[in-house]
């Protein structure tokens, strides 16, 4: 499962606001993780697997009906695993959590790639990308956070020039 979940951090982290279907189904598939692990206690990892890429598959469908209403909502997914995410990765103690976090975190998530559209997506599914590498890799005496803070950078930048020769300018188009 680890491998399949750094798959995912890496495809996020580098091309997650140009694959707009993948950037859902990420997120459906890191929430069927969160459902499956923490609220139903799934232990056996195939039961989790199957949970997981079922959840996944699932929000990439839907993500081809509508495609700026389901970004939407996957960005607010994202976010919540962020906030669920980020204090696990500094060592916090997560007994404090309640649902309340969940839901701030979806509406910030929404009201961000709503109004900010395209570059709220790259920072989010950068950070998200950056979170699930990290969190998944085995990197023996190189610091989390350095990897995190890197990865992060490096994601960002990929996906601003990407996104430069995505959208040409109008100059560019015309000659």
């Amino acid at each position: 499962m680890p491998i399949l979940k750094m798959t995912i951090g890496f495809v996020l982290l580098f091309a997650g606001c140009h694959i707009s279907w993948f950037f859902v189904g990420a997120a459906g598939l890191l929430l069927g993780d969160y459902i499956g692990s923490e609220l139903l206690h799934i232990t056996q990892t195939w039961n989790l697997f199957s949970n997981d890429i079922k959840y996944g598959i699932l929000a990439s469908l839907i993500a081809f009906l509508h495609k700026r209403i389901t970004t939407i909502i996957g960005g607010g997914l994202h976010c919540t695993f962020l906030v669920y995410n980020l204090p696990i990765f500094f060592g916090a103690n997560m007994d404090w959590f309640s649902w309340l976090y969940f839901v701030i975190a979806f509406i910030i998530g929404v009201a961000l790639i709503y109004f900010f559209d395209v570059f709220s997506i790259i920072v989010i599914s950068s950070l998200s990308g950056a979170i699930l590498v990290t969190q998944n890799s085995n990197l023996g005496e190189i610091s989390p956070l350095f990897t995190l803070i890197t990865l992060l950078f490096l994601g960002v930048a990929t996906q601003f020039i990407l996104l430069r020769y995505n959208y040409p300018s109008r100059d560019e188009s015309t000659s």
